[in-house]
């Protein structure tokens, strides 16, 4: 073989490495979240964190109010916001020292209400923060709405977060499509069921988000207790752009499952006539059908 011929299969070679490397890889995370042990939900949270930096992962997220556990009494909440200062250096502290960003969940108050945010970390700053725009039934004595919609840049990708609830409308999902999202972050906090149960309900629409929208869905559940001694299944699953389930995971108390974003899979899709449905979404019509509610 000729000396520029092995030359160039090296630089095929290099050019296919560096494409893979620039690839972006997403983690679906859980922790045991314990209520009022806010210290040991930072350490756990921490640890995960490390691991998944060892693994070259480029965005993490953790279930709904990760950091607290699931709280809705006053008594609860103050604790929290007694030790939110420290909470939020803790958090930028570690954010300061990897290279992935990741995204958790706690209590914050804005003038003087309380809501239910996910911020993500990145490179030791808050770089955007979701407050829960669609409350269950049961939230709405303790937490406020709110009522932006964002989606951040990240890596080659677009993120865009909605809170349990939120899951449920799905014109939640097509606005943050329309923004240029190409993947959905779904935190839960859902108690009750198995978590062959929960795993199944939450494919049977996460999955019509994931296809619909044309968008990886990244989702995971809390682990661990609510305030009422309910149960809460840990999970984690990665469903990508045609509605298939890539990845998942379903330890006790704690675990994780790893995708990486599939450009190519993405290109195809935004330039099929027919696979990206949300080019063809007739927008006025659906506004006249509101309109007319």
């Amino acid at each position: 073989m000729r000396c520029w011929e092995i030359s160039l299969r090296i630089s095929v070679l290099e050019s296919k490495l560096l494409s893979h490397n620039n690839l972006m890889k997403i983690a679906a995370a859980y922790i045991t979240s314990c209520i009022n042990n806010i210290s040991n939900n930072i350490e756990a949270t921490k640890n995960m964190v490390l691991e998944l930096e060892k693994q070259a992962v480029d965005f993490v997220l953790f279930p709904e109010l990760s950091i607290s556990g699931y709280i809705k009494s006053a008594e609860n909440l103050n604790y929290f916001y007694k030790q939110q200062e420290k909470i939020i250096t803790e958090l930028k502290t570690l954010s300061n020292r990897v290279r992935c960003a990741f995204s958790v969940g706690f209590p914050q108050l804005v003038n003087g209400k309380n809501y239910i945010a996910q911020a993500i970390f990145y490179q030791g700053n808050i770089i955007t923060t979701h407050l829960k725009t669609h409350l269950g039934p049961t939230e709405q004595n303790t937490y406020q709405s709110g009522n932006k919609l964002e989606v951040i840049s990240l890596k080659n990708q677009k993120i865009g977060t909605q809170i349990c609830f939120e899951s449920h409308f799905p014109e939640i999902a097509f606005a943050q499509a329309q923004k240029g999202a190409t993947i959905l972050a779904v935190p839960f906090a859902s108690p009750h069921e198995t978590v062959q149960e929960k795993t199944e309900r939450f494919k049977k629409y996460l999955c019509s988000r994931a296809y619909d929208n044309s968008v990886y869905v990244i989702s995971c559940n809390l682990a661990g207790f609510n305030e009422n001694n309910n149960p809460l299944s840990g999970l984690a699953l990665i469903i990508n752009p045609k509605g298939d389930t890539i990845a998942t995971a379903t330890t006790p108390n704690g675990g994780y499952c790893i995708a990486e974003i599939d450009e190519q899979l993405q290109e195809h899709i935004y330039g099929s006539k027919m696979a990206h449905f949300n080019q063809h979404r007739r927008i006025d019509f659906m506004q006249k059908i509101y309109k007319d509610l």
